[in-house]
């Protein structure tokens, strides 16, 4: 109240109202950003890589909700090293920058978009390279069975990738790793890549939460 200090006071008290709370959002972290965090990762492909690539992937540095992963080559056909940046904020889990390096005779398809020269296009050399491909988020802040969401044309992804869809959270699966069994919700993306094969198709993937599957 205006009046200064000794201006009398009003209180009131609500006792009842006919609103009802919302349910609060999911607080799993599907995407865990732990320092020190060592992760095994083995992958193949029925056509090209059909010895399996293991590779080891350490949460090297923390800071500010945002992390770097190094990985590393442990065995198989493709010798890799490389680093990759995460970030998680309102958005959700989004990848901000990648650098591998590899050396192997396999020989994937090659991948676009066409409006880059060959030797700054992507290539798949970890999982992490699949998972992140197309666009961002790779996972929403508060995901929820039926959660949508599309790629953005014009954005530094569709500059980077060139690659449009949209994905969605499909539900919790039961899934088993050589580390165990998790609950593991499930994300799927459908990824267009005009003019390349391999570049398009249904992606698939599964976060468990308190994990990095």
């Amino acid at each position: 109240h205006a009046g200064g200090p000794d201006a009398p006071v009003t209180t009131s008290e609500l006792l009842s109202t006919s609103l009802r709370a919302k349910e609060p959002p999911p607080d799993q972290n599907y995407f865990p950003l732990t320092q020190g965090m060592k992760l095994k990762y083995r992958w193949t492909n029925p056509r090209y890589l059909k010895a399996p690539s293991v590779q080891e992937v350490t949460v090297d540095q923390v800071l500010n909700s945002s992390a770097r992963f190094s990985v590393k080559h442990l065995s198989g056909p493709i010798r890799v090293a490389g680093n990759y940046g995460f970030s998680t904020h309102a958005d959700g889990v989004v990848n901000i920058w990648g650098l591998t390096k590899a050396a192997t005779t396999i020989r994937f398809p090659p991948l676009g978009p066409k409006s880059l020269p060959r030797n700054k296009r992507r290539h798949f050399f970890t999982p992490f390279d699949l998972m992140d491909f197309g666009f961002n988020p790779l996972l929403t802040a508060y995901p929820r069975v039926g959660q949508t969401w599309e790629s953005k044309i014009p954005s530094r992804d569709f500059s980077t990738f060139g690659v449009s869809g949209s994905a969605k959270v499909m539900g919790i699966q039961r899934v088993r790793v050589p580390a165990g069994s998790f609950n593991a919700l499930v994300v799927r993306a459908s990824l267009r890549q005009p003019g390349f094969r391999f570049g398009s198709g249904i992606r698939t993937s599964w976060f468990a939460a308190g994990k990095v599957l």
